[in-house]
C-alpha cells in the first residue's frame, strides 16, 4: 500500500473520529521508510552497553539523524501538508499564522517558535526562516502556502529532526 493511500485513510479514520486507527496508519507509514530512528534504536540496544553509556553519559539523538533521515522526513511533512493546504490527507486550521492574528513576519516566528519548537528556537534557525520569508521568490501566492511552506521549512530544521 503506498504512503500516499495510507495517509488518505488516515484521514478518513480521523475525519470519522477513528484516531487510533489514524495513528496506527500513520505509524506504518514512518516504519515503511529508510533508516528509521525506531528501528535504529532497536539495533544500538542490542548491541549492548559501550563506551558512552559505561562513562555514565548521554549520546546525543543527532547522531542517528542523516541525510535520509531529514530528507524522508521532509517529503513526510511535505505528504501531510499538500501543496497549499488543498490536496494533502489533512486540513489545518492556519488562521493562527495570519493576519489579523500574526501582523509581522517576526510574530509569524514567534507564533511558530511558541507552537512548533516550545520556544527553544535558536537564534541561527530563526535567522535562515526569516531570510526565507525575506526572499522575493518565497511562496506568497496565498497566505496558506505561505504558511504551509514555512511550517514545512522550520520542519527540516536541527530543533525539528531531533528526538528530544
Amino acid at each position: 500500500m503506498s504512503v500516499q493511500v495510507m495517509l488518505n485513510q488516515a484521514a478518513a479514520h480521523l475525519q470519522a473520529g477513528r484516531r487510533d486507527q489514524a495513528l496506527a496508519l500513520v505509524r506504518r507509514v514512518l516504519q515503511q521508510t529508510p533508516a528509521n530512528v525506531q528501528a535504529i534504536q532497536v539495533l544500538l540496544a542490542a548491541l549492548g552497553p559501550g563506551e558512552v553509556s559505561q562513562g555514565n553519559l548521554v549520546s546525543p539523538e543527532f547522531q542517528i539523524t542523516s541525510e535520509t533521515t531529514i530528507v524522508t522526513g521532509a517529503n513526510f511533512t511535505q505528504q501531510l501538508l499538500g501543496a497549499g493546504g488543498r490536496s494533502g490527507p489533512l486540513r489545518f486550521n492556519l488562521l493562527p499564522f495570519q493576519s489579523p492574528q500574526v501582523t509581522s513576519d517576526a510574530a509569524l516566528l514567534d507564533k511558530i517558535d511558541l507552537l512548533l519548537f516550545g520556544g527553544a528556537m535558536s537564534d541561527g534557525t530563526r535567522g535562515i526562516l526569516t531570510t526565507a520569508l525575506a526572499d522575493p521568490d518565497f511562496p506568497s501566492a496565498s497566505p496558506n502556502q505561505r504558511t504551509l511552506t514555512l511550517l514545512w521549512l522550520a520542519s527540516m530544521t536541527p530543533e525539528a529532526v531531533v528526538q528530544k
